[in-house]
């Protein structure tokens, strides 16, 4: 990243931890710390189009995919949150081309980027938040979290039975068995099925049973 994205890292990135942290636990989050995030991540959309174009970026999801694939899986709808420039609904929607994939992001800028660069056929960008995932009940097969925050009651509120989940992060480790992310999915019906690391990120899935 270049020395503007670098600066508004470091500026905004204690707001931004305590908004993952509110948003993933409580579902809700301080208005300031919504401000920063949104306003971080509109201005450094170029900076993480760049990322979106590292393989290592995408490695840890790459292969938490390829693990997926292994396991015959086959959604109809899958849903990637926070997309950003959607280089990871791009790779789902090549990997699964009878279904419709939907990326979604807050920013209306990345939402943008995302569709300008990847015009597949059966997917599509829009505006929406975690905090109130724009689809009904039970409609969703296959929700994709890369370097983003879910709201596990959100996430088993769309989710049908026996839907997966794929989580991956390209600075972050495996999480320990009893940590929050682990146990607050599980308290939804989210359970952790499988798990590794891959250079400084990490990959895991999990499947639906409410």
């Amino acid at each position: 990243m270049n020395r503007l994205p670098d600066l508004l890292d470091r500026l905004s990135r204690p707001a931004r931890m305590r908004y993952a942290e509110d948003v993933f636990l409580t579902g809700r989050a301080k208005l300031r710390d919504r401000l920063v995030s949104s306003a971080y991540f509109t201005l450094s959309t170029p900076a993480w189009g760049s990322l979106a174009d590292d393989a290592s970026h995408l490695l840890p999801f790459v292969t938490a995919l390829d693990r997926l694939v292994g396991r015959a899986v086959d959604p109809r709808l899958v849903v990637d949150v926070g997309t950003g420039a959607g280089a990871s609904a791009a790779l789902a929607a090549e990997r699964w081309p009878e279904a419709r994939v939907e990326g979604i992001d807050t920013s209306w800028r990345m939402v943008r980027r995302a569709a300008r660069r990847h015009p597949a056929g059966n997917l599509t960008f829009r505006r929406g938040s975690a905090l109130a995932l724009p689809y009904g009940d039970g409609t969703v097969d296959l929700v994709l979290c890369v370097n983003a925050i879910v709201v596990p009651s959100e996430v088993a509120r769309v989710c049908a039975p026996g839907a997966h989940v794929l989580a991956a992060a390209t600075w972050v480790g495996v999480h320990e068995e009893e940590s929050a992310w682990v146990r607050r999915l599980a308290d939804v019906g989210v359970h952790r099925i499988e798990a590794g690391s891959v250079g400084n990120g990490s990959w895991e899935l999990f499947d639906f049973h409410p």
